[in-house]
């Protein structure tokens, strides 16, 4: 009798290593790939610890775990599994002194989640919480880009000093960043000490 051949998880940490890491008060540019996401966007006053911004990153994780566990199911040795990556979010025109904010919060699905299967289970989603108030949801591919990030440690409080420590590397290099900014959170706020938090802080080159 054949033994059953285990495949590997499919972990976007790991097979993509500098996209997933960084380093403190360093700035690097990286080349991100074409992906592939469930996009939930917002526009309004909110932070990161805002309690809508807390409900829309629960929802979009755990529609995104209704798909992969419903997949699983039905296609059973022939699904591949995943680790979940960590939430993205793109700050869209952020002035720091503005009352309305608009942010866009992603979570990168392998290829084989097509926008057919995400708009079904929001469609099954719907129903199921017909009385609640949800997120504008959609599938959504980013193309290839490049970028110059760093790792911002601690409290979101001081982000503000690490998104002007990227200015000044964009200007020692020659380089003119976009206006919106990208987080990628590798924390879970409601698990993490304020002083551990690790945030990778991203922004999209437009010129060199």
């Amino acid at each position: 009798m054949k033994k059953h051949q285990t495949v590997s998880k499919i972990d976007f940490t790991h097979k993509f290593p500098d996209l997933f890491t960084a380093q403190h008060w360093v700035a690097e540019v990286v080349s991100v790939p074409k992906f592939h996401f469930i996009k939930a966007s917002w526009q309004g006053f909110s932070t990161k610890q805002d309690s809508w911004f807390v409900w829309v990153k629960r929802f979009l994780s755990w529609l995104a775990f209704t798909i992969k566990f419903r997949l699983k199911r039905l296609w059973n040795q022939q699904f591949q599994d995943y680790v979940m990556p960590p939430i993205q979010v793109e700050w869209v025109d952020l002035i720091w002194d503005a009352t309305e904010r608009k942010w866009e919060m992603y979570l990168m699905q392998p290829p084989t989640i097509t926008e057919n299967i995400v708009l079904k289970s929001l469609e099954v989603a719907k129903m199921k919480q017909q009385d609640t108030m949800l997120p504008k949801i959609e599938y959504c591919t980013k193309k290839r880009w490049t970028c110059l990030q760093t790792l911002h440690t601690g409290s979101y409080d001081t982000i503000a000093d690490t998104i002007d420590f990227l200015g000044q590397e964009a200007e020692k290099q020659w380089c003119i960043l976009s206006w919106n900014r990208l987080d990628i959170y590798l924390n879970d706020l409601r698990r993490t000490a304020k002083k551990n938090l690790q945030t990778i802080v991203r922004y999209k080159i437009d010129k060199e």
